[in-house]
Formats: structure tokens, sequence, C-alpha cells
């Protein structure tokens, strides 16, 4: 388990196989200093490894044998949380998503409306252990500020506000990575939130023209 080459410590990866009805969990660890954790003593048959995380989660199928080819894979390398975080000095900022239209449910693709994303919860938690850091929702202005994070690899949960007909175009519900660090070239972190692929939330920072991350699956 790595981020950009670097190993993640105290991620629980998770080893299931498939039950009658729901599938059945063999094991949990953690990974180790090197980022790594071993499955020891496990039968012959078809099971699932993945990462135990409700905002990036991600698994991949194997095939335990008795006497595996010589070719086979020894091991399994995720790259996590698997997109670049926004960097920054500090978790203070605003957010912009993309609005619809005062009348009609469609987005304007041609000529998009953004606004501050007033009355979102944002929770600040532990990328790793999944840990609240701290929760606040965002002013009248879409202005936020988390006092004193130490420098980390952090999520933040975004939740809008819910509304009939709904009011943003994108996902209510959504995690953002974010990695505070005192040598970033950004004092902020203004974002624009919008919709990604399978109705996933995508990200980007304000005023930057590349394109926003998004979460697939």
């Amino acid at each position: 388990m790595c981020d950009r080459g670097r190993p993640v410590v105290g991620l629980q990866i998770e080893l299931t196989t498939e039950g009658k009805k729901k599938d059945h969990t063999v094991a949990i660890f953690k990974t180790d200093a090197k980022g790594s954790v071993q499955f020891r003593h496990v039968r012959a048959g078809r099971y699932f490894v993945g990462i135990k995380q409700p905002a990036f989660g991600y698994s991949e199928e194997i095939r335990v044998m008795r006497h595996p080819p010589k070719e086979s894979p020894t091991g399994l390398t995720f790259e996590w949380p698997g997109w670049k975080p926004l960097l920054t000095t500090t978790v203070t900022g605003s957010i912009t998503g993309l609005a619809r239209p005062d009348r009609g449910m469609l987005l304007d693709t041609t000529k998009p409306i953004y606004t501050s994303v007033d009355g979102a919860k944002l929770t600040l938690m532990s990328a790793v252990s999944d840990e609240p850091v701290e929760s606040q929702m965002s002013s009248d202005t879409g202005r936020f500020q988390f006092h004193a994070v130490p420098a980390g690899l952090y999520l933040l949960r975004v939740e809008t506000p819910i509304s009939h007909p709904p009011r943003w175009g994108f996902p209510g519900d959504g995690y953002v990575p974010i990695e505070v660090d005192p040598q970033s070239k950004f004092g902020t972190l203004d974002m624009v939130l919008d919709n990604a692929i399978c109705g996933e939330l995508a990200w980007g920072r304000r005023g930057e023209t590349d394109s926003l991350n998004a979460q697939t699956h």
C-alpha cells in the first residue's frame, strides 16, 4: 500500500470471500511500517482483497491455489487514495459549486453557473484512521476555517443541504483528499465542486485551469 511512492501505515486491509447470502470477512489487518499486510494460512478459493475505507474503498479479486503456476504474482500493490490531494498550508477557504438554474432541472452545460455553497456540513477526518478531527458548517458565502491543523493527509467530507428541487448539480455527499504541507505554495483551500462519473463528487482548486479530479468505479 503506497501513496505516491510512500508507504501508507495503519490502513485497514480486508480479505473477504463470497457466502451464500452475503460476503464473509476472513480477516482484517492494518498495514505495517512498510505499508504491507500478509494473510497467512488461507484456504484455496476465490477471495477479494480490499481497502476498508468508506471514502476511497477498493478491492481486487484473487484466487488462492494449492499449487499455483510459477509465474503467479506473490502479492498485490494498491495506490491509495489514488487521486492527487489538494495541497495547502491551512484548511481554510471557501467552496463553490455548480448550481442548477431557477427554472428546469437540466444543468446549463454551455454557460454553467457556479455559486457559493452555504450551509454545507464539513467534517475533517484523518485519511488513514477515518477518525473525525472537527466538523463545522460553511457560511452564507461558502467560507470555512479549521484552526491549527497539523501537517498530514486528511479527507474533507462535504455534505450539502438536501433541497427539493435539488439546488446543486453535484452529489450531496462526497470526500475531498487534502494534504496539509507547510511548504505548499497555497495558503488557502478554495474549492469548486462538480459531478463526476457514476454520480461521485468531483473537486478542484478554484482558479486553476486543471480539470477536476473525480472518483470513478
